[in-house]
């Protein structure tokens, strides 16, 4: 049991690897950022493409167990920096609640 579980926690973060791969692509291609957290302009840095990345696909495997299954923009929220994006995470907030 406990092999399976780990097993499809890594293929949830492997899949959504993959996920922002096809992403990059597509945003290569329209130039259309698919998140807000990916756009680097909007973040101010690549670092902080990165990190959101990375919590993206660390959050993966916990979107099945959080009430209301929220969308990854939603858990994404929890690693950004209410200093500096509060008006990113207010407008998200409000979008991911109503």
């Amino acid at each position: 049991m406990a092999q399976s579980v780990g097993s499809h926690m890594l293929s949830l973060m492997g899949l959504s690897g993959l996920y922002l791969a096809w992403a990059a692509v597509g945003k290569s291609v329209t130039g259309e950022s698919p998140f807000f957290w990916m756009d680097e302009a909007q973040v101010g840095s690549k670092e902080a493409v990165s990190l959101y990345s990375i919590g993206f696909v660390l959050l993966a495997p916990t979107s099945k167990y959080l009430p209301s299954s929220p969308t990854a923009q939603c858990r994404l929220l929890l690693f950004a920096e209410a200093s500096r994006f509060q008006s990113v995470v207010t407008d998200m907030i409000s979008q991911c609640t109503s």
